[in-house]
């Protein structure tokens, strides 16, 4: 009887708790820089992990007359995880006058079992608020990691990324100094990116907008997002002029039935590769900021059949570069029986896949370069298990046992190039 009612009163705190944060969300407004952070914040509870002080709750106003920052983070945001050790170490730095706290909605026992297996996270022990939604209603984004400066004085000093998490900001904000850190902005994307509140979503019959350089209030990614009943959408935020052309040209192989593109299929005929992607170190912040895009276009549906169509127009209009579906003889690796008068040996295991789709699972191999082909020639439905070779021994030893082998040949394929203009079909929107 004891227990049950132990349960009883911990449902009904979970529930008062629940209500008490859904009412507090119905009635958040946003707040910005310069902003007083309100006292409903201060004095909130929030549920931590690695309290320095060893406790599972605490507010926000112990901290008070420190500089806060609260970095909104998320278990599987790998740029969250690899920025903590560099913040961790400003901290330590000014220990006395500046605390960084971690912010996520995830439970606790996701955020305490993740922690200590996290070969980056183990040494940090990173303390922070969990299972939170509450607080993220005030400093609302689109990606993470989102860091929100709190000053000593309770105000809103500045919200950014990352990078802007140096020695020089942090000393800039504790001496009162002017602050000359690049503010991340919030962009709803629900809306057509960019457009002015003024704009009337359902009086919409067209919309396409390309800005170049990083967006610091966007994340980095590529949806098909709905929009409206009559209008089909396709957005890509901070990316690469590479990775627009792939996924253009994996819709339009489908879409043509020109089977799966794989990257094995895209030629680059160029002589700017380093301005198709970060060919370097993938971790150039210069580059990213010169050379991301954010696109969006947005067409009745009546029209989307063309969507692909008209973004690869666009994408061969405004850029430096043009991009092209093509026939191209090329070196290939085509899959064959071994012995034609011998059967292939299939398998029943419930995770065996056909035979056309482990052929093309072979295109994911980074040790076979040339585009693989099934040419088996078996029409009958034979099932195989997902290659797990590493290397180019490996599965051909995997292969002669099923009576398959991988073979060189030049077969003339569809191919997705991307190729520089020509000086006279040079756009004035240059990225060189």
């Amino acid at each position: 009887m004891k227990k049950t009612t132990t349960l009883i009163v911990m449902a009904m705190l979970c529930l008062i708790f629940n209500t008490d944060a859904q009412n507090l969300k119905s009635t958040i407004k946003p707040l910005k820089v310069g902003d007083r952070v309100p006292e409903e914040i201060w004095n909130r509870t929030f549920q931590v992990v690695n309290h320095p002080q060893g406790k599972e709750t605490m507010t926000l106003k112990e901290f008070k007359g420190k500089l806060i920052i609260l970095d909104f983070w998320g278990t599987h945001c790998g740029s969250c995880i690899s920025a903590m050790p560099r913040t961790n170490k400003l901290e330590k730095q000014f220990s006395d006058q500046m605390v960084i706290i971690g912010v996520t909605d995830e439970n606790r026992e996701k955020v305490s079992s993740f922690i200590p297996k996290n070969k980056t996270l183990k040494s940090i022990n990173p303390f922070s608020i969990i299972g939170e939604n509450v607080i993220q209603g005030f400093f609302p984004t689109n990606s993470i990691p989102h860091y929100v400066w709190i000053g000593e004085e309770g105000l809103i000093e500045a919200i950014t990324n990352p990078d802007q998490i140096t020695e020089e900001h942090i000393i800039q904000v504790l001496k009162k100094a002017p602050l000359t850190v690049e503010p991340k902005e919030y962009i709803d994307t629900d809306r057509p990116i960019f457009a002015g509140e003024g704009l009337q979503q359902h009086q919409l019959f067209h919309y396409s907008v390309m800005v170049k350089g990083r967006q610091n209030g966007l994340s980095s990614g590529s949806e098909a997002k709905s929009f409206t009943e009559s209008m089909c959408r396709r957005v890509f935020t901070n990316y690469d002029i590479k990775g627009m052309y792939h996924i253009v040209a994996w819709e339009l192989f489908q879409q043509l039935g020109l089977g799966k593109f794989s990257m094995k299929r895209l030629i680059i005929e160029s002589a700017y590769h380093d301005l198709l992607e970060d060919t370097v170190s993938k971790h150039r912040p210069d580059w990213y900021r010169n050379n991301l895009y954010t696109y969006d276009k947005i067409i009745p549906i009546s029209e989307s059949p063309n969507l692909y169509h008209y973004i690869l127009e666009d994408l061969n209009h405004y850029l430096n570069f043009t991009g092209t579906i093509e026939k191209r003889k090329v070196k290939c690796m085509v899959l064959v029986k071994r012995k034609k008068n011998k059967e292939v040996k299939g398998s029943l295991a419930p995770n065996s896949f056909p035979l056309h789709n482990y052929a093309g699972g072979l295109n994911s191999k980074e040790f076979i370069k040339p585009q693989v082909l099934n040419e088996t020639g078996i029409k009958d439905e034979i099932n195989l298990i997902k290659s797990e070779s590493k290397n180019m021994k490996e599965l051909l030893e995997e292969l002669h046992a099923l009576n398959l082998d991988l073979k060189e040949a030049f077969r003339t394929i569809d191919v997705f190039v991307i190729r520089d203009k020509k000086p006279t079909q040079l756009s004035s929107f240059s990225n060189k």
